[in-house]
């Protein structure tokens, strides 16, 4: 923790921050200290352009306190360009990404989802809808890409002006 002290306290601004919250039989006492390290320094995240995050979805309290720190820092984040979202847990993300709190429609031009469920997912059109210079999607070792998906996409309201698409690996569960 005293290196990442040391890095907030020098104001370095860095091109990407990657938060990786996987719970396992244990939880790491360090990483809420971290998280509101963060956020009693607002500036250190203010200015990153790449912020990638992989979570996976618990119900327990200690789950959930960290859930809503990665939120707090996704909502002080002023310049967004690219995000990752990986492991299955897109119900939190799509609460992201349709919220109207956050400052990203102007500035995400990259969303990669990695190792996502798309099965039951709903309201892709309304998210891919509001960013507004989205340029390139990543759908990398992702499930259930179905009719559903694809119909979503189709009934976008306004153009998907993305210049590149990446799918790799779609797995069928």
């Amino acid at each position: 923790m005293s290196l990442f002290k040391i890095i907030i306290e020098n104001e370095v601004n860095l091109h990407t921050f990657e938060i990786e919250f996987i719970p396992r039989h244990f939880h790491d006492p360090y990483l809420n200290d971290f998280l509101e390290l963060i956020l009693q320094n607002t500036n250190f995240i203010h200015n990153i352009g790449n912020l990638n995050l992989y979570t996976i979805e618990y119900d327990n309290d200690h789950s959930l306190i960290i859930k809503n720190n990665i939120l707090q820092i996704i909502k002080l984040h002023q310049n967004l360009k690219k995000i990752v979202l990986g492991y299955q847990n897109f119900p939190l993300y799509k609460s992201l990404l349709l919220s109207e709190d956050f400052n990203f429609s102007n500035t995400l031009n990259t969303i990669i989802f990695y190792c996502i469920n798309f099965e039951n997912i709903i309201n892709l059109d309304k998210i891919f809808g509001q960013l507004n210079v989205l340029g390139s999607v990543h759908i990398i070792n992702c499930y259930n890409l179905n009719n559903n998906f694809i119909q979503q996409i189709i009934n976008l309201t306004k153009p998907l002006k993305i210049k590149s698409l990446f799918i790799r690996e779609i797995l069928q569960r």
